[in-house]
């Protein structure tokens, strides 16, 4: 990452601002506690994450575990700060109890979205056997996100 704020700095000037990240985003990010960076090292991280963005196109397994960590994390470290102060937050309760509801089909979307690009391909061949009854289309994809092949 030092060889790409280096090549950053040299490529803008020290003194300068990068074009999609300005030094006042820096700014926050350091006042805020959610970096240590310098700011041209943080310019380099931050080209990197978005380099890593996941889409549609390329979501996997692995990049909605991630996520969902993230969001696992969020609720511990909320949980953890409700029991420093000697107090349950409703607003946790709450939240937690939507997330454990809704963690299960963000953990599926995978899956779902191979089960839908698998019906949208079939339904564009209608000579193919399967595309004859979307029911037993619905019902092969629904197999295949449950693992039931």
């Amino acid at each position: 990452m030092s060889n790409d704020a280096e090549a950053l700095r040299e490529q803008y000037g020290h003194w300068s601002d990068h074009p999609d990240h300005p030094f006042t985003g820096w700014q926050r990010e350091t006042a805020e506690g959610n970096t240590r960076l310098g700011y041209w090292e943080w310019i380099a991280a931050q080209s990197s994450e978005e380099d890593a963005l996941v889409s549609v196109e390329t979501l996997t397994r692995e990049d909605a575990n991630r996520v969902l960590g993230l969001g696992d994390q969020f609720l511990e470290d909320w949980a953890l700060d409700a029991v420093q102060n000697d107090s349950r937050d409703p607003d946790y309760e709450e939240q937690s109890a939507k997330w454990k509801t809704l963690r299960p089909l963000f953990a599926a979307a995978p899956d779902l979205l191979k089960a839908l690009r698998t019906i949208a391909t079939l339904r564009l061949h209608p000579e193919h056997p399967l595309s004859k009854s979307s029911v037993e289309t619905a019902r092969i994809a629904l197999e295949a996100i449950a693992g039931i092949q």
